[in-house]
């Protein structure tokens, strides 16, 4: 038996193998210690990981049988943690979930950083066309696994939405979260924001980044409005497109002020709002085109 590679070193390799799914998969086996250590990478960004090497690889056919078996695995996963009342709406709906016959090893919702909306939407898709019984189905299942992660995901940091993202109607609030950025590539409009943001009541510092070029004035009138309920806050970074020729009128005004407790406020790439937030009371205001400015 070899000697074991110190906890320090290991995770300065597995660090440098995060991007490298094959040689990920492959440390699983190395032994208790690997196994441990690498879960937590896999797990963080999951979705995106299997995508890329489903569509990165040359022979699409053998990449699902890999890869597209892994996610649909992944799934079942998440669903496990659905509760038998849950389960039950399920089955009513004729969605057979896969049954535990013994409790998962590892918390792997605990581990989710990154849930990009998107691809787990493809991942739903993959799911149907495997099983023409719940192609009917794939909105409700994609509202209520996002409401799983929403509700029982500890450490997420970044959301990624589209237009087409289906979102859960909130009843209570997020106590998870703290520290959110919203990556919001091809959104076009706040609604979606509005589902989840007023229900972080406990985030200090909130990112809402790629918002939109064809986002209306209406639309970025809402966001003070929809920020202001989230009472701790005390950063809000915004980016916007380069081309700031939409931007005529005023982010914020006198009718929709950003609140004096708000401690940084970041606008990235869109510099001619800049003399229209001087007024309000702000400690420090950090224009996103000096990207040395940004944090």
């Amino acid at each position: 038996m070899g000697i074991p590679v110190p906890l320090e070193c290991l995770q300065e390799i597995l660090q440098f193998l995060q991007d490298d799914l094959k040689s990920l998969y492959a440390t699983l086996f190395v032994d208790k210690l690997w196994c441990i250590n690498v879960i937590p990478i896999l797990y963080k960004n999951p979705f995106v990981l299997l995508n890329q090497a489903l569509f990165t690889t040359r022979n699409f056919n053998d990449a699902f049988e890999i890869h597209g078996e892994k996610i649909l695995l992944l799934l079942d996963i998440y669903l496990s943690h659905l509760t038998l009342q849950q389960r039950l709406e399920w089955e009513e709906k004729g969605i057979m979930l896969t049954k535990n016959v013994e409790p998962l090893l590892f918390d792997y919702l605990s581990y989710l950083r990154i849930l990009p909306i998107p691809e787990v939407r493809h991942a739903i898709l993959l799911w149907c066309n495997k099983n023409y019984n719940i192609r009917n189905h794939r909105n409700f299942i994609e509202i209520e696994l996002n409401k799983l992660f929403f509700t029982k995901c500890k450490n997420i940091n970044t959301i990624m939405l589209d237009e087409s993202s289906q979102l859960p109607e909130l009843e209570n609030l997020l106590p998870n979260f703290y520290n959110l950025n919203f990556i919001c590539s091809k959104l076009f409009d706040t609604s979606i924001l509005e589902k989840i943001i007023p229900y972080c009541d406990k985030i200090k510092v909130l990112s809402i980044l790629r918002f939109g070029n064809k986002t209306t004035m209406n639309d970025k009138f809402i966001i003070p409005k929809i920020i202001n309920k989230s009472k701790s806050l005390e950063k809000f970074y915004w980016e916007n497109c380069r081309k700031c020729s939409s931007c005529n009128g005023r982010l914020l005004d006198e009718e929709n002020p950003i609140e004096p407790f708000k401690e940084i406020i970041i606008i990235k790439h869109c510099s001619c709002y800049k003399h229209h937030i001087e007024p309000f009371i702000l400690r420090e205001l950090q224009d996103g085109e000096d990207e040395e400015n940004v944090v």
